[in-house]
């Protein structure tokens, strides 16, 4: 009984993430929100050291500290204002 409470627990915390990633692309521009995507990759490098033990190798910890620096720099980023159309 208990793995069934496990499965429905990862079910529905999937079925929510999914959803707030899909609200994120609505309320967002497109580009900003698959940049944030790919911090995935980082938190499924810490979940698999912190749960499973794992020992990553160092080139996925420099493409970890890569992936977040350029998620970090799109987040500030400066909007550069939009020029109104000439007439």
């Amino acid at each position: 009984m208990q793995w069934a409470i496990i499965v429905f627990g990862c079910g529905m915390l999937g079925f929510v993430g999914q959803t707030l990633l899909n609200s994120s692309f609505q309320l967002e521009s497109a580009g900003l929100a698959a940049t944030m995507q790919y911090v995935e990759i980082v938190y499924a490098e810490v979940w698999g050291v912190l749960i499973f033990g794992e020992n990553p190798p160092w080139q996925s910890i420099c493409g970890a500290a890569l992936v977040m620096c350029c998620a970090l720099m799109t987040l500030l980023k400066k909007k550069e204002p939009v020029a109104p159309p000439k007439k």
